[in-house]
Formats: C-alpha cells, sequence, structure tokens
C-alpha cells in the first residue's frame, strides 16, 4: 500500500511538472523531491545556517537515518502504515525516470529491543496524555506481571481529543509500566517494558 502510495506521488510530481509534494496522514508522512537536469545537486551545494558548505552535513544525516532505519527494520518485519505503531517519514526522488525511494529504509518503530534481555520498550507515538483504561471506573488494560498478546490494547493516549489505543506489538509479560494514569506524554517517551515470550 505505501509503495502503490509513492508511485502515485511520483507522477504527480511529473503529470503536474512540480519540484516537491509532501503528504502527511496519521503518524505517516511521504514526501516526494524532484531533481531536474541542469539544476544543482543539493548534496554537492547546499549551505546550512553557519554557511558552512551543507555537503557533509546531509550526507551524515542521510547515514545516521540509514543506520536509524535499518536496525528498526531488523527488529520489524513490516511496515504500518497509517498505524499507532510506527512511524514512516520516507524520501523519494526522481531523477531520469527512476524512482529512487525505497521504504524499507526509513522505517522509525515505537518498539525497541534491549538487547540480551528480552525487553522491548513500548515508546508513544505521539504527544498526548497516557490513559490506563477507556474510562476513570473502567479496569485498566494492563498491569505489571499480566500476559498480553500482539494486537492486545496496552492503553489510550488522548491527543486533541482523539483516543489512540495504544496496541502490543509482541507476545509477552508486562514487565515494567513506566508512567502514571493521566499523565502527559512526550512522542518516543518510554510507557511499557515488555518481556518476550
Amino acid at each position: 500500500m505505501l509503495y502503490d502510495t509513492i508511485k502515485k506521488l511520483i507522477e504527480i510530481v511529473k503529470r503536474e511538472d512540480i519540484d516537491e509534494i509532501e503528504v502527511r496522514r496519521f503518524f505517516t508522512s511521504i514526501r516526494v523531491v524532484r531533481r531536474r537536469e541542469g539544476t544543482p545537486n543539493l548534496e554537492a551545494s547546499s549551505v546550512d545556517e553557519s554557511g558552512r558548505a551543507g555537503r557533509e552535513t546531509i550526507q551524515q544525516e542521510n547515514a545516521a537515518v540509514r543506520d536509524e532505519a535499518e536496525q528498526s527494520h531488523s527488529l520489524n518485519e513490516g511496515i504500518i502504515a497509517g498505524g499507532s505503531r510506527s512511524s514512516v517519514d520516507s524520501s523519494a526522488v526522481d531523477q531520469s525516470g527512476q524512482n529512487a525511494a525505497d521504504t524499507s529504509d526509513n522505517i522509525v518503530s515505537i518498539g525497541e529491543h534491549n538487547a540480551g534481555k528480552g525487553v522491548i520498550t513500548v515508546r508513544s507515538p505521539m504527544v498526548g496524555t497516557f490513559y490506563m483504561a477507556r474510562s476513570p471506573e473502567s479496569d485498566p488494560f494492563v498491569y505489571e506481571g499480566k500476559e498480553v498478546k500482539v494486537g492486545e490494547v496496552l492503553c489510550v493516549i488522548e491527543a486533541m481529543k482523539l483516543m489512540n489505543e495504544i496496541e502490543s506489538e509482541t507476545d509477552g509479560i508486562v514487565e515494567k509500566i513506566l508512567v502514571e494514569n493521566a499523565q502527559p506524554v512526550e512522542y518516543g517517551q518510554p510507557l511499557f517494558l515488555i518481556k518476550s515470550a
């Protein structure tokens, strides 16, 4: 689905004769940039705010994103486009009619494995307010020591008056709940530690 979306965006860039388009939906962002013949290559000629040549900066940022994506990709075998469990920021460049986008190189995940421990850190996919249950009268979704299955709701994060369910990405046992009920959370903030089954 994500691949088809990128192809459609590239076709729009070609057909409408525009240089750049960015589409955001939920937690997914896709950016397509066209480089025309005769225009300078951004890697070769970009300059940052301090006036230094930006080629090295851009190359370092691209390498860092690639490294992070490779680590995330090895931990997560699939992309969940538009879901609350992953976020994709892909850059696609149309150069000489070729699609340079490879979405598997641009994955950022909420779940993160702690090496050697078999523990996964579930992180917040958004800024909002963390809730352990659907309502104050309801029982909490999970508690420390509870066994969870893939897709089971762990908590709810309220963002802009919308309640977003955060689901488990693995089977396991909730080892630790890292935030308090009704506490504000930031993007990427650790919420739970889940010991893999």
